[in-house]
C-alpha cells in the first residue's frame, strides 16, 4: 500500500478491492474537519479486503470502524477490516461472507461506536454471521489506545491474538 502526504500533513490512503484495483482513495485531514473524506465510487467499500481471499471460511475477522484503527491491528498481524462507519452495511457482510461467517466487531467505546454496534449486530446475525465484541474501556478505538499506551496496546493485542488463534 502506498500512502501519500499532500499539504498541511494530510495523508491520501488508496482504498483497492480483492484483485488489487483501485475503488478510490480516504484522506485524512490532520487539521481539517472533518477529519476523514472519502472519494469512491463504491457504495460497499471496506478497507483492507484484499486480506479477505486469504481468509479460510470461519476464521473470524475483525472489525473496526476508521482505517488508522485498522492499520495499528494490520501492523501487529491482526486480520482487520475497516468499515468506515459504525454500522455495517448489508453490502460489506455480503461481501465478507464470500469468505468467512465469523466476526470480532471491535467497537469504538463512545455513544456512537456502542449504537452502531447494536445496528451491525442486529444486520449481521440476520445474515448468518457469528459475532464475538471485543471491548477496551483503556482509549476510544485501537489507533487511540497505541497512541496512549503501547505496553497496554501490545497486552489488549495479546488478548485479541488469543480469541483470533493467531500468533
Amino acid at each position: 500500500m502506498e500512502v501519500r502526504f499532500v499539504r498541511d500533513l494530510s495523508a491520501v490512503f488508496p482504498v483497492v478491492d480483492v484483485y488489487g484495483q483501485n475503488l478510490g482513495e480516504t484522506v485524512y485531514l490532520r487539521l481539517g474537519d472533518p477529519k476523514y473524506q472519502h472519494y469512491f465510487d463504491v457504495p460497499f467499500l471496506i478497507y483492507n479486503e484484499k486480506i479477505l481471499p486469504s481468509l479460510f471460511y470461519g476464521k473470524p475477522v475483525v472489525l473496526v470502524e476508521g482505517v488508522f484503527d485498522a492499520l495499528s491491528l494490520i501492523q501487529e498481524g491482526i486480520p482487520v477490516l475497516a468499515i468506515y462507519s459504525n454500522t455495517i452495511k448489508n453490502g460489506q457482510l455480503e461481501k465478507i461472507y464470500r469468505y468467512t461467517d465469523n466476526l470480532i466487531i471491535w467497537p469504538d467505546s463512545d455513544q456512537a461506536g456502542e449504537d452502531g454496534l447494536e445496528r451491525s449486530i442486529s444486520k449481521a446475525t440476520k445474515q448468518g454471521f457469528k459475532i464475538r465484541v471485543f471491548r477496551t474501556n483503556l482509549a476510544k478505538d485501537a489507533n487511540d489506545l497505541l497512541q496512549k499506551d503501547k505496553t497496554l496496546f501490545k497486552e489488549t493485542i495479546s488478548k485479541l491474538r488469543e480469541i483470533l488463534n493467531v500468533r
